[in-house]
């Protein structure tokens, strides 16, 4: 937990995204954590919500916004009373599984489908940012933000590159 509190200070961060992978593959979920952790700014949370109550949980813990994973999603109808109780979808996460944590850069023809595909929504992405560069390409691709673990916690982007970004308009905060 503490290290959270570092990347807010040093970052100067107020969203969390976390992903409950107990929840997401079928275990119980981390709740009493996820209430924890929402204490740290707005929480993101991808819980493995794959009903309407469930959605409702979240919210209960803390979530400022819930996520849902299509791949925890039993069927559409599903996804359309999820929508229903939280007054409808608000952003998109596109997370390129096979490029989390690698470095391997970021697919901006993927990025830039989605935003053709729903111009209007908040569109976020994450999987695979290897530095400052590729938050300026997601910018560029019609991205409005982008999750990054890895190479903040490698050093590939640092306090001084995070705050050039917000100032030159590569990144919202």
């Amino acid at each position: 937990m503490r290290r959270l509190w570092i990347y807010r200070d040093r970052f100067g961060l107020s969203e969390l995204y976390v992903a409950d992978l107990d929840a997401i593959e079928g275990r119980p979920p981390q709740d009493r954590l996820v209430s924890s952790l929402a204490a740290f700014g707005a929480l993101w949370l991808d819980g493995g919500v794959s009903s309407a109550s469930r959605a409702c949980e979240a919210l209960t813990l803390g979530a400022a916004h819930v996520i849902v994973g299509l791949e925890t999603l039993r069927s559409w109808d599903a996804l359309a009373e999820i929508c229903s109780v939280l007054d409808g979808v608000a952003s998109i996460i596109v997370i390129d599984l096979a490029r989390v944590g690698t470095g391997e850069g970021i697919d901006v023809r993927l990025i830039a489908g989605v935003r053709d595909a729903a111009p209007h929504t908040v569109l976020l992405a994450g999987g695979g940012v290897r530095g400052i560069d590729d938050l300026a390409r997601l910018r560029d691709a019609g991205c409005d933000g982008a999750l990054v673990a890895t190479a903040l916690h490698d050093g590939r982007i640092g306090v001084h590159e995070i705050a050039a970004a917000c100032r030159h308009g590569s990144v919202s905060r």
